[in-house]
């Protein structure tokens, strides 16, 4: 069992201003983008984590089943926090994350090892219980950004499982914009940190500038933001994330090929040929 501090000394939903204003980031779209423009750099690990607190009495012995599973939630942690031996319940939802369950406490998250799952499960209940509460977050703030042409929704919170409702993004996306997002066409989304949530619902040929915005969007949160989650853009479709982006050598390449390529051509973008 780990407990990790639930709310940022100060949290995204705080502040009043809008959000930075990016710097372009994926000027063309390709399986190597040519001459990309570099990301932040990352803050160091000492300010970017959660917070490990002391441990107090174990919270998990004291509730009854019904409080428990009420303060199940699942929650998205970094792909690197599993080690070999730890956390073996944890599921893969898409490369850089994986699908962890946290006890909400008033001012900590106890997050769930494999021996609590053990005694408290059977698994199955914990899972239905962590995503039926998760349904439940909703953004304290909503924020358009719009720039070249391109379109990104950014949600922000105090909760510390805002980012987490990726796992959910079409109830999500429903519940802000009124309308449920084409399963073939899918949504752009970003992760940056646990208190916020980048979207853009696929649609028209403003595919391409909105996928260099919420990349761009999505670097800034990631840097900046003690809570940082991923710094990747995704691609939702048919209930299923596929990753879009990576940094590498601090700088974002974007994977345009297969099934979002076609995504791409459908809406009027066109992959370009990769740079020689």
């Amino acid at each position: 069992m780990s407990w990790f501090r639930r709310k940022p000394s100060t949290g995204p939903a705080a502040e009043s201003s809008p959000p930075a204003e990016p710097e372009p980031v994926v000027e063309a779209v390709a399986e190597t983008v040519a001459e990309p423009a570099p990301v932040p750099e990352p803050a160091p690990a000492s300010v970017r984590g959660p917070v490990l607190l002391d441990a107090p009495a174990d919270p998990f012995a004291e509730l009854g089943d019904a409080d428990l599973l009420a303060g199940t939630y699942s929650r998205l942690v970094p792909e690197e926090r599993l080690s070999r031996g730890h956390l073996r319940y944890a599921r893969p939802v898409a490369p850089g994350l994986v699908e962890v369950l946290g006890l909400d406490l008033e001012d900590a998250i106890a997050e769930y090892g494999d021996d609590q799952v053990a005694e408290y499960g059977p698994v199955e209940d914990l899972w239905r219980a962590g995503r039926s509460n998760l349904r439940r977050v909703e953004a304290d703030d909503r924020r358009t950004l719009e720039r070249d042409g391109g379109r990104v929704e950014v949600l922000l919170a105090e909760s510390p499982y805002l980012a987490s409702t990726l796992l959910v993004l079409d109830e999500v996306v429903e519940r802000v914009t009124g309308q449920a997002p084409d399963p073939d066409l899918g949504v752009l989304a970003a992760a940056p940190n646990h208190h916020q949530l980048d979207f853009h619902v696929i649609a028209d040929d403003s595919l391409l500038p909105s996928l260099n915005l919420i990349a761009a969007v999505g670097a800034v949160g990631h840097h900046d933001d003690a809570a940082a989650l991923s710094p990747d853009v995704y691609w939702w479709h048919h209930g299923r994330l596929e990753r879009l982006t990576t940094v590498h050598d601090g700088r974002i390449r974007v994977d345009a090929t297969g099934e979002f390529g076609k995504v791409l051509e459908q809406v009027g973008g066109e992959p370009p040929t990769e740079p020689a």
